[in-house]
């Protein structure tokens, strides 16, 4: 036998060395390549999530579930606030699906799992408001935040404030209340005046003056928050005035001609009907204001008036009478000489 060569024994040495340095290699994980995680990606009705998102919906949203990864994904899980909500084996390295979820009020955790070679975890949360806003009327009425008003409320003023405290998880975007009221002339033939106040951004309270009829007046109240949300109270304000006009006047007690000033002011809470003055020795009136009907009118709130009247009794009293009344048949008189 013909010994063996110095080049073909070194050929084999480095043949068993790089098997050796492979083996080690192989043995100690070096060179290895890394088992790749899914891709999780969520939509909600349309929209993109990210994880960690915080999504805020009105409704049971649809939610589309996509994931791929790089080998078979065996398992996937679709967690709600902890509990398992669906579950899927696609054994396939892609998997999309819709389904719709049905989610508790207010904030939900939802979780999407996604067990191949590695496990990865796509979280998210989704808050579902369902409640639209609540009001706690402070004025002319009180209530509770969950109990409406009633159905009729009854006030002694044609002036009234409606006043609350607004409850929401979102923004009040406006408010809408809508007065309508009946002014006669009686109840088988009645008009109807309306008048809509509106009110934009009122933060966490709102007022809102209010001039009524005496008798029926039907209001609306719309509160509309930014997610469009609308709660509407529907109520009568039944309004009682038995109180009379009030009256302020100016005047002289003596004379030195024929004439003489009068000066003064006449108020009420509801609506001025009639003004005049009367003089009772001869039974001679002059009508100072007077009012067709009891429709809802600012300018009736109060009148202002400066007149003069004649005198007829040279060494005696000449005596008035000024009379007012208002829309609901309150009269108040007041004497002077």
């Amino acid at each position: 036998m013909k010994p063996v060569k110095g080049p073909t024994y070194r050929r084999w040495a480095s043949v068993l060395c790089g098997m050796c340095i492979l083996g080690l290699l192989m043995y100690t994980g070096v060179g290895a390549v890394a088992a790749q995680e899914a891709t999780t990606n969520i939509t909600i009705d349309g929209e993109q999530v990210k994880s960690e998102d915080n999504v805020v919906v009105l409704n049971d949203p649809n939610a589309n579930i996509t994931v791929t990864a790089d080998a078979p994904i065996e398992l996937i899980e679709l967690r709600v606030n902890g509990d398992v909500y669906r579950s899927y084996r696609p054994n396939s390295a892609t998997f999309d699906r819709s389904v719709t979820l049905d989610l508790d009020p207010n904030e939900n955790t939802v979780e999407v799992i996604a067990k191949s070679d590695t496990v990865t975890t796509f979280k998210t949360s989704i808050t579902k408001h369902t409640a639209a806003p609540r009001v706690e009327y402070i004025s002319p009425f009180s209530t509770t935040v969950k109990g409406g008003p009633n159905n009729t409320v009854n006030v002694t003023s044609g002036q009234v404030t409606l006043a609350g405290n607004l409850h929401t998880v979102v923004d009040i975007k406006s408010i809408r209340i809508e007065r309508t009221s009946n002014y006669g002339p009686d109840e088988s033939s009645s008009d109807v005046d309306r008048k809509i106040h509106r009110i934009s951004n009122p933060g966490e309270s709102f007022s809102q003056e209010l001039l009524l009829v005496d008798g029926t007046n039907n209001l609306t109240a719309e509160y509309t928050d930014t997610l469009g949300r609308t709660n509407t109270d529907r109520f009568v304000i039944e309004v009682n005035d038995e109180s009379d006009p009030t009256i302020n006047i100016t005047v002289a007690d003596e004379s030195y001609t024929d004439t003489a000033s009068i000066s003064g002011t006449v108020q009420d809470e509801t609506k001025l009907k009639r003004v005049e003055i009367n003089r009772t020795s001869n039974n001679g009136s002059q009508v100072l204001m007077l009012s067709a009907n009891a429709k809802p009118n600012p300018d009736k709130l109060k009148y202002s008036f400066d007149t003069t009247v004649e005198l007829y009794d040279d060494n005696d009293d000449n005596e008035f009478k000024i009379t007012a009344e208002d829309a609901a048949g309150n009269i108040r008189n007041q004497t002077f000489v």
